[in-house]
């Protein structure tokens, strides 16, 4: 097993951050999206049409008519 470090955010406001400034612009560069954060590397809050952060859902616990759901972190690259 190697050691790097994982890029898990210590708290909601952190990974928020994250997904918004640095997952979001590689994916519309990646994607060949036209919206402001594929030139600045961060999030405007935009609404170009080709936005692809329109929505973001947190679940602070299992809601009662959701199946089980499990999370399972793998130690290598896979994404942002």
């Amino acid at each position: 097993m190697h050691n790097r470090n994982i890029d898990i955010e210590s708290d909601l406001e952190q990974a928020i951050w994250r997904a918004r400034n640095v997952a979001a612009p590689k994916n519309t560069t990646r994607y060949g999206c036209r919206t402001p954060c594929v030139k600045t590397g961060h999030c405007h809050d935009c609404f170009s049409p080709d936005r692809l952060c329109n929505a973001m859902c947190i679940y602070y616990k299992k809601m009662d008519d959701l199946p089980y759901c499990e999370v399972v972190l793998i130690d290598e690259e896979l994404g942002f």
